[in-house]
């Protein structure tokens, strides 16, 4: 039973209620300091207030079940809404729901089998309306879930079994009472007391302990009950399968046999209490047991048994089939899951990850190929690869391989062929990064598997193309970049939920190739420890949840220490909203769980685990096989977060990792812990961990060579060396110095036994001798002359920054730079002119190459077009409004008529341009152009479409042609008008409109499109003033969402017709006109004034 005070603060319990509750506290089926007593089933059901681009729900629910249940027995809050579900910030409940809660998902707490009990002392109707209720009358734990609605004077009490639900029913002062089932008219009565049949896709049986009048309203049932002569609740129980009715009826039999409500509820929280104290811990913050065994709960959820209790079960293929023993799984989502979850469960409960194994090949057998939607790579196989590498080998290994080899080299996806071909998905594919480094891990992983398996070749092939991210890598940046097809760099794209710094180091098999690519161990850890301290890292999805660990590979295990502990201090609460971002089956929860432990997977296929920093003071791993592991952390603390010594088995250990094995032999790991980081722990190269390539880069730098050893100011120099590389594959800083001070940094990457020169061009500017070298070679002098040449400029200008469009009021900001390239000290000064009027004069005194930067502020500036000057060089247009009509930044109305570009009416030039078979036809004024298949309008970025902020009103005209047409592939959304996927008005279906701005999981405004969408013209327009995103349907406001997070700027250009960020898949068929971009939020009437729509 959770206990906690946050679960029942608010106003005053009624009396009743208080009766109720008590009640509740009297019957608790939870002993005070069971493991599963400190479950809090409300964590993750608020809307998470940290850092977070992908989503602040967690997405889970606060409804009974049980582990890995079919069925889940919850409250949902919201009704016709995204996102839907349960959210704790509500006070209303719509209905209960008892199948297909995807816990962690988006809209994770909204399921189906949707059903509400009504008082019919009042107004009797079906329609669906929320009913009030407090966090004070609420209450959980495992298996368990209850709450009073004093609107309707019921209180509902649920229980769950793997296939069935059980619920009690308190009526209040009423003889009549009911139960609406929604979506229920194929159920049919049997009896006085049960219904029968189908129920939404499955096969159901509900019995009541009550007779009852069935009424028809619609595809509704409504239950009466004559409730005078009855004492005590009414109970309801219910049985479900996939299978047929008599699975239902055997199911109910095997589960639900008695109307004991109790012993059910004891049963439910007795399976809990069992497999959550497989972890025993102690010690740890006030909190910690609540957080670890609510993830823990969480982890035990997903994917769910799907057979019924005789061992038939639906297969993937709709198919039924008879299992001979133990379960089958349904719910696999392998790249949510792959990198935690599915670990934890092969450490803690591998039993169940052996039936989920034969899950997934019962998926191949029936359908052809292994599950590996909805996102992107192959990661069944590490899934399957890693259980077998940890032990579990009940499952049929040839079998496995074909399956995964499927994936991988006899039939790939078609966008593995270029990656075979040219050894990276080019950027011309979506997501062309991330889909090369994720298959260059499955390669590895399959290797692995093959060299068990003792298939040579397939290995050499495999392990060979498991180095493919090398040619992702940008040594330039030193970050992975998007390559096109013809081997130069992209200018965006390449990334799945992601950029550059959630996905450059995801190379798990190979960290230390990885780490010899960034420039070595220094620059690794540098690196990655700057996107934890200016907050690139965000923890809130799957793609970095190895982040924090991967210091162990620089010999730094400290900063992992550091970071880890950091994460589950500030990201992980006992709160509703105590999960950051969507838990995704159990993914970011079973990242918690593996670090209270201190250790966690970072690369499953290899089975080892790297050292962190656990939580607790002890923990005890009760092994399914009776082995215990232990984990003991002397002297620890909220403060005391570094390892300073540890001890194996009595003995010193002084790795970073531990294996597998180690933990299923039984063994205890024992850490002196203290405040300060220990670089002598873990610190060489037999701590490291495993990597494919152990193999270090050795450099030789030599001959440097000057272009002249005379030279005037700013005249352009290059210094040139020879590098050669005889060891691994790397990556060299080269840094240039003129009288040791760095002038340029230049990095160059070379294989094994490679040799190239390397020029690195620079300026010099103060006269007199000057001593210039590349790293550590030998100086060579340079004699910059004090003399001025004929003609040559004193000063030059660049870096301008200013606001292309400002609101009135507001002040006109200018900033650039100025640097004195003469060999002489100066003084320079600078005019400022706006509309030729000198506004502002700057003078600044200067060195020779003295850089100076300039800021200036202009307030006063009146409404229209005005032209900035700057020293009589630089000249760029900016505009004032004062109304937010004025606020143009783009509009194409298409009048252009012909050819493969569209002019921009705003004055700003963001002119568009037409690729691909792009048509152009009337309009709905003029002419407008046809979008479809891969013809679709492009304006590039510029720095007045830069400036867009939380302020903004996009809006279009728009003629959809046979829209359904779109959605027969894997993306479900088609683009109408987009930037990436940050500012977005798209079909989310067939049938939905959806508007966000600012970046995915700040909200999204979502509503059906009207009856007469199809074949006729429609005004579209979303609005973000900062607070709220509106989405507007021919002047309509169809939908509105509280804006959560900070506005995200991309560096996508602007599509009409499709998305920039996901190329394929997602175009939109249909006319285009009058498009527009304000940077402005535009009122629900200057909407209709400029699209002339009327109510």
């Amino acid at each position: 039973m959770y206990k906690s005070v946050r679960f029942y603060r608010g106003k005053s319990l009624t009396i009743l209620a208080c009766i109720l509750f008590l009640i509740s506290l009297q019957f608790s089926v939870a002993g005070e300091n069971e493991p599963a007593s400190y479950v809090n089933s409300f964590i993750g059901t608020g809307k998470y207030l940290g850092p977070s681009k992908w989503g602040r729900e967690g997405g889970t629910y606060p409804g009974a079940v049980v582990p890995w249940g079919m069925i889940q027995a919850s409250p949902e809050t919201r009704f016709n809404s995204s996102p839907a579900g349960y959210y704790f910030e509500d006070d209303s409940i719509y209905f209960f729901s008892l199948y297909n809660h995807i816990s962690g998902y988006p809209n994770g707490s909204a399921g189906s089998l949707r059903l509400m009990p009504f008082n019919a002392a009042g107004a009797v109707s079906d329609k669906i309306s929320g009913s009030y209720f407090s966090h004070q009358q609420e209450y959980a734990e495992a298996g368990y879930y209850s709450v009073y609605l004093p609107g309707k004077g019921i209180r509902t009490e649920w229980t769950a079994t793997a296939h069935g639900a059980f619920a009690s029913i308190n009526f209040e002062n009423t003889k009549q009472a009911g139960l609406y089932l929604y979506e229920a008219a194929e159920l049919e009565k049997e009896g006085s007391k049960s219904l029968v049949g189908r129920w939404g896709s499955l096969f159901a049986i509900i019995e009541f302990n009550l007779p009852f009048i069935l009424q028809t309203s619609g595809n509704n049932l409504l239950l009466k009950f004559d409730l005078s002569t009855a004492s005590g609740p009414v109970l309801v129980k219910f049985a479900f399968s996939q299978v047929s009715m008599d699975g239902a009826r055997l199911n109910l039999q095997a589960e639900l046999d008695h109307w004991d409500f109790t012993k059910t509820r004891q049963q439910a929280f007795t399976l809990w209490n069992n497999l959550l104290s497989r972890v025993m811990v102690q010690g740890g913050p006030d909190d910690g047991k609540t957080i670890f065994y609510t993830a823990l709960y969480h982890s035990l959820l997903l994917p769910y048994i799907n057979s019924d209790v005789d061992g038939k079960y639906r297969g993937a293929d709709g198919e039924i089939r008879q299992l001979q023993d133990g379960h089958n799984y349904s719910v696999f989502s392998p790249w949510d899951t792959f990198r935690s979850l599915h670990p934890l469960l092969t450490l803690l409960a591998p039993s169940v990850q052996a039936e989920m194994i034969q899950s997934l090949l019962r998926i191949y057998d029936e359908r052809g190929a292994l599950p590996s939607r909805p996102m992107t790579g192959n990661h069944s196989i590490p899934i399957i690869v890693d259980s077998y590498f940890k032990g579990l080998y009940g499952f049929d290994l040839e079998k496995a391989y074909k399956a995964m080899r499927l994936r991988l080299i006899d039939k790939p996806y078609p966008d593995m062929q270029a990656y075979d071909n040219l050894g990276y998905v080019p950027a011309e594919i979506p997501e062309s990064v991330t889909r090369t480094l994720e298959y260059a891990y499955n390669d590895w992983v399959l290797a692995q598997m093959a060299k068990a398996l003792g298939k040579e070749d397939d290995c050499q092939l495999l392990l060979k193309r498991s180095f493919n991210y090398r040619n992702c890598f940008n040594p330039a940046e030193m970050f992975m970049h998007p390559k096109n097809g013809d081997g130069s760099w992209a200018l965006s794209g390449g990334f799945k939920e992601g950029d550059k710094w959630t996905y450059s180091w995801f190379v798990p098999h190979n960290m230390n190739d990885l780490l010899n690519l960034m420039g070595g161990s220094q620059s690794f850890a540098n690196k990655l420890d700057k996107a934890f301290s200016e907050d690139y890292y965000i923890h809130d999805n799957e793609p970095i949840l190895h982040y924090a660990y991967l210091f162990n590979y620089a010999g730094e295990s400290w900063r992992s220490q550091k970071w880890v502990r950091k994460i589950m201090q500030n990201f992980y609460t006992a709160l509703a909203a105590g999960i950051p971002g969507n838990d995704d089956l159990g993914s970011m929860s079973s990242w918690y769980v593996f670090s209270a432990m201190g250790f966690f997977p970072t690369c499953p296929g290899n089975p080892q685990y790297l050292l962190g920093s656990p939580i607790f003071d002890y923990v005890k791993i009760q092994q399914e096989n009776g082995k215990v592991f232990e984990i003991k952390a002397d002297n620890n603390s909220d403060r005391n977060i570094y390892i300073q010594s540890a001890k194996r088995n009595g003995k010193s250990y002084t790795k970073s990792w531990i294996n597998h094995q180690d933990i299923l032999n039984g063994s205890n790991l024992v850490f002196e812990m203290g405040s300060q980081p220990s670089h002598n722990f873990a610190n060489d190269s037999s701590s490291i961990p495993f990597s494919e390539t152990p193999g270090k880069p050795d450099f030789q730098i030599s001959d440097l060579k000057l272009s002249s050893t005379k030279a005037t100011a700013h005249q352009p120099m290059t210094a040139t060396v020879k590098v050669r590389n005889t060891g691994s594959i790397g990556t060299l800083p080269l840094h240039l110095f003129s009288d040791n001070r760095a002038l340029q940094t230049k990095n160059v990457m070379l294989s094994e036994d490679e040799s190239t020169d390397v020029a690195m061009n620079f300026r010099l500017y103060q006269p007199g001798d000057h001593g210039i070298r590349i790293n550590n070679l030998p100086e060579k002098k340079v004699i910059v002359l004090d003399t001025v040449l004929p003609g040559q400029n004193s000063f030059t200008l660049d870096s301008l920054k200013y606001n292309p469009l400002i609101k009135k009021g507001e002040r006109f900001k200018v900033h650039f730079g100025v640097k004195n390239i003469t060999s002489k000290a100066q003084t320079a000064a600078i005019k400022i002119k706006i509309d030729d009027v000198v506004v502002k004069t700057i003078e600044q005194e200067m060195e020779p190459g003295q850089s100076y930067t300039i800021n200036s502020e202009f307030s006063e500036i009146q409404p229209g077009w005005h032209r900035l000057i700057i020293a009589d060089s630089l000249t760029h247009d900016f505009k004032v409004y004062a109304q937010p009509t004025d606020a143009l930044l783009l509009q194409l109305n298409f009048d252009d008529g012909s050819g493969k570009f569209a002019s921009d009416k705003s004055g700003f030039a963001n002119n568009a341009n037409l690729i691909g078979p792009v048509k152009w036809v009337d309009g709905k004024e003029g002419t407008a152009i046809q979008t479809g298949d891969s013809g679709y309008a492009e304006i590039l970025l510029s720095p007045s479409l830069n400036s867009i902020d939380d302020s903004l009103t996009m809006m279009l005209w728009f003629y959809p042609i046979d829209e359904a047409r779109s959605f027969g592939r894997h993306y479900r959304y088609a683009d109408i008008f987009t930037q990436g996927d940050h500012n977005v008005i798209k079909m989310q279906s067939a049938n939905t409109l959806s508007f966000m701005s600012g970046g995915w999981g700040r909200g999204q405004c979502m509503a059906d499109v009207p009856q007469d969408w199809n074949r006729n013209w429609h005004h579209l327009a979303g609005v973000s003033d900062g607070k709220e995103l509106k989405l507007y349907i021919d002047g309509i406001l169809v939908d509105r969402k509280e804006i959560v997070g900070k506005f995200e700027s991309s560096s996508f250009p602007w599509n009409i017709g499709r998305n920039a960020e996901i190329t394929k898949d997602r175009s939109v068929n249909g006319f285009v006109d009058d498009v527009r971009i304000y940077k402005a939020a535009l009122s629900q009437e200057e909407i209709r004034q400029i699209s002339s729509v009327t109510e």
